[in-house]
């Protein structure tokens, strides 16, 4: 039902998702992570599924496993993205990253603060946000 890549996602925000998938990856494996990633042929493998849905990326340090699911401008809040998020975060820590270049859609206000309140609205007040910004290769954490 929900294996591979989010179907309201164009090709465009594919290639831009899937680049983010790699950058954030290779982040926690530096930071002493063992980390399994979906969607980049990574070389640790891919995350299992969860109940049909498989995350992006799933970082396991010191016993504790977190799921990072990274979204783009067109699925961030859509139906796919809420029931993987609910689904993830009923069982491990979770992150929704999205990328810096989704702030110009959200100029009445921050994107951290756009993408927490879309996830109060479907009752996910477990579930992390971060801002992946490829200019400075930072996952920025608010």
């Amino acid at each position: 039902m929900f294996r591979g890549k989010n179907p309201n996602r164009v090709q465009v925000e594919q290639t831009s998702h899937d680049q983010c998938v790699q950058a954030v990856a290779s982040q926690l494996k530096v930071a002493g992570y063992y980390v399994l990633a979906d969607h980049i042929h990574w070389e640790e493998g891919a995350p299992k599924e969860i109940e049909h849905c498989v995350p992006d990326i799933m970082a396991t340090k010191d016993d504790v496993t977190t799921v990072y699911e990274i979204e783009t401008c067109s699925t961030l809040g859509d139906v796919h993205t809420t029931q993987q998020l609910t689904t993830f975060s009923s069982q491990y820590r979770t992150v929704l990253v999205v990328p810096q270049d989704c702030y110009s859609k959200f100029l009445n206000g921050s994107l951290i603060n756009h993408a927490k309140s879309g996830l109060l609205r479907e009752g996910l007040r477990h579930v992390s946000v971060a801002v992946y910004d490829p200019s400075t290769d930072k996952l920025n954490y608010q």
